[in-house]
């Protein structure tokens, strides 16, 4: 990755009930990080994930939350050197107990562990998945309560590559973690290494189009819900009978649907989990 590989940095001035709303969306966007301090949300994307259009439609929902009554700034855009967001995710990225045995810290932080804690070292670059975000906890705290020791693992869309390293560090004996963007790949071979977790993670640039035919105990996918519903079809394949689906980057108000959908696609619900404004899903095969 070229350290001087430039970003697009969008910052909105928000009040703090309507930060989580701004954030989702930016997300929903195809924003590939965000930072949510104090009443301000900051989204980053890729020059080629940012549009005219994209900022069109942020505008558009800027103005409707407006309308509702909440106080929102304009979208100030501007574009951000790789090594320039790296120093400002040293300032914002703290050791966070993500679930009850897990903790997520970036490598510069030391931290006093608990008897039995699995602690993971995430080193941050554009790649989602830092424990910041909800949909991350979900899975993580997910797949601690149901992954069960020597399990196959599937990672969809990797990103950082931290729900493959927390599979891995709770006992998986493989996990093959799969991403479209050559970028976050790097970043997860990154964090792998720096987990020690390469002897049981491996990571493939490419979608589950090139996966070839295999089945896994378990299958993470935290992705948005436009992309779930187009890809949980194409998993069932790859599951056992009694293969286990966990999965996030659904909206609350989107459960009811995505539940729907995971029925009529021949899944079961086993259980759901919320935080904020996000749910978490864990499903099987009938």
């Amino acid at each position: 990755m070229s350290k001087h590989r430039t970003w697009i940095e969008v910052t909105v001035s928000c009040s703090l009930c309507s930060k989580e709303a701004v954030g989702n969306f930016l997300l929903e966007q195809g924003s590939c990080g965000l930072e949510e301090g104090g009443e301000c949300v900051k989204a980053y994307f890729s020059q080629g994930d940012f549009h005219p259009r994209t900022e069109n439609d942020l505008n558009v929902f800027l103005n409707s939350l407006r309308e509702m009554g909440h106080s929102i700034g304009h979208p100030d855009v501007r574009e951000v050197l790789e090594q320039d967001w790296s120093r400002m995710w040293r300032a914002y990225f703290k050791p966070l107990r993500v679930a009850p045995g897990i903790v997520v810290k970036p490598p510069w932080e030391e931290w006093s562990s608990r008897a039995g804690d699995i602690v993971i070292d995430i080193t941050p670059r554009m790649a989602f998945g830092t424990g910041t975000h909800e949909t991350t906890r979900l899975c993580i705290q997910l797949l601690e309560s149901h992954l069960e020791p020597s399990q196959s693992v599937l990672d969809v869309g990797t990103g950082s590559g931290i729900l493959a390293i927390a599979a891995a560090k709770l006992g998986a004996s493989t996990v093959l973690a799969l991403e479209i963007d050559e970028d976050a790949v790097e970043n997860a071979k990154e964090n792998i290494i720096q987990n020690q977790a390469e002897d049981r993670v491996s990571v493939y640039t490419g979608s589950i189009d090139f996966l070839e035919p295999q089945r896994f105990d378990c299958i993470l996918a935290n992705i948005d819900k436009q992309t779930l519903i187009h890809l949980l079809p194409r998993l069932k394949p790859y599951m056992y009978s009694g293969s286990k689906l966990i999965l996030s980057g659904v909206l609350t108000s989107e459960r009811s649907d995505m539940e729907a959908f995971l029925s009529s696609t021949g899944f079961r619900i086993l259980e759901a989990r919320e935080e904020g404004e996000w749910v978490g899903l864990v499903a099987g095969g009938e």
